[in-house]
């Protein structure tokens, strides 16, 4: 029996992703934007593009891989659907083509399907005008990711050098749901709670907790949510929405990112299932019995990003390789996507990711601050 074809990862941080796929069998190529060094070592080629060939370079890396490779993309790129399209011509791609992720990132789009299906969903709008500047409506990039550009539309505001959409600001809690669908049916993978900053960028994306638990009503509404996606926009394989949940129990759909997302990982690490093997077979691929998940996977994982609160730089600390995940493994490692050593951050870069498990949300939580504060206290400052 021959080895199966390795899989071309893409993206601008493809680390969780091609661990993901180490979990499920296969070999990953990576190709992103930081080369992080907890790739380094578990035989998987990656290789950093470097900003001035981010995105288009991709497209070369794409044609020289393998014949058959077939080829997944994290975020960003479903910001350029005509290079995803472009890449689909060279290499069967395992994700949402060009036509549905133009569809799936319309908020007008999105916002009339939901409608449609008696599903709860924010106001919409392309113009600031009458949009009220009480900041019950927020100003959002329509080409954006991680949620940094996102900002309440209040006196004052004005409009960015991006092309705006307006939306209505939904009061609740910050979740994101998993999917994946094949051509037959949308599944619910888990749900996960969002770490936003509390900082300058209140919408900006900080990591994940879960699984999440929520009510038959919530998860009722949440599957109709996922389902409509899909049968909308013809959406496959994984996907995720951000949701607001209400005090009622009432999902209210904000953002599709139709693609490999960050809480892949956690969900994950926490159940000890591969979704990468289920994101391959919505597109035809069966990739055979491969190893055991852990027997006892812990209750529930964190991950927070760590962001330089100035300008600074990372020391060398050989004790982290020893903290690096086991590739292939179920285990939460202590500390993810570790840069160059020496290398230096100005204030708002993201530095490294520190994940935690713990028997319930409130411990793992806890834990992952504390996580978080500690490893943040080893970045040295420049004065």
């Amino acid at each position: 029996m021959s080895p199966s074809p390795p899989l071309m990862i893409v993206g601008a941080s493809v680390r969780s992703a091609a661990l993901s796929a180490l979990r499920a069998g296969v070999r990953p190529l990576a190709r992103d934007l930081f080369g992080d060094r907890d790739l380094h070592g578990t035989d998987t080629p990656l290789e950093a593009i470097g900003p001035a060939l981010y995105p288009l370079g991709f497209e070369a890396e794409v044609a020289n891989s393998p014949p058959g490779c077939p080829w997944i993309y994290t975020g960003a790129l479903e910001n350029h659907p005509e290079l995803i399209d472009r890449m689909a011509r060279l290499r069967p791609l395992w994700g949402v083509s060009g036509d549905a992720l133009r569809a799936c990132r319309d908020p007008l789009a999105v916002a009339r399907a939901m409608a449609s299906r008696g599903l709860p969903a924010p106001g919409v709008r392309l113009s600031a005008e009458g949009v009220p500047r009480d900041g019950s409506w927020l100003g959002k990039p329509l080409a954006s990711a991680g949620g940094r550009q996102v900002r309440p539309w209040v006196e004052g505001s004005v409009a960015s050098a991006r092309p705006l959409y307006f939306q209505e600001r939904i009061d609740g809690t910050s979740l994101a749901a998993l999917f994946v669908a094949d051509r037959r049916e949308v599944a619910l993978m888990g749900v996960t709670r969002q770490r936003l900053s509390r900082g300058d960028h209140p919408f900006a994306y900080e990591g994940s907790l879960g699984p999440w638990p929520i009510s038959g009503r919530a998860r009722e509404g949440i599957v109709a949510m996922g389902q409509g996606l899909a049968g909308e926009f013809g959406v496959l394989g994984l996907f995720g929405v951000d949701l607001i949940l209400t005090p009622e129990d009432d999902p209210y759909l904000v953002e599709v990112n139709p693609r490999y997302t960050a809480s892949v990982e956690v969900l994950e690490l926490a159940t000890g299932r591969s979704l990468l093997r289920d994101h391959a077979r919505a597109f035809g691929a069966n990739l055979g019995a491969f190893g055991r998940p852990r027997a006892h996977p812990p209750a529930f994982v964190g991950k927070a990003i760590l962001f330089a609160e100035s300008r600074g730089t990372l020391p060398a600390i050989d004790s982290w390789r020893a903290r690096f995940s086991s590739a292939g493994s179920f285990a939460v490692p202590d500390v993810a996507d570790i840069p160059a050593v020496g290398q230096t951050f100005d204030a708002g870069d993201p530095v490294l990711t520190v994940l935690c498990r713990g028997s319930s949300l409130e411990r793992c939580d806890t834990r992952l601050e504390r996580h978080l504060e500690r490893w943040k206290s080893r970045l040295v400052q420049e004065r």
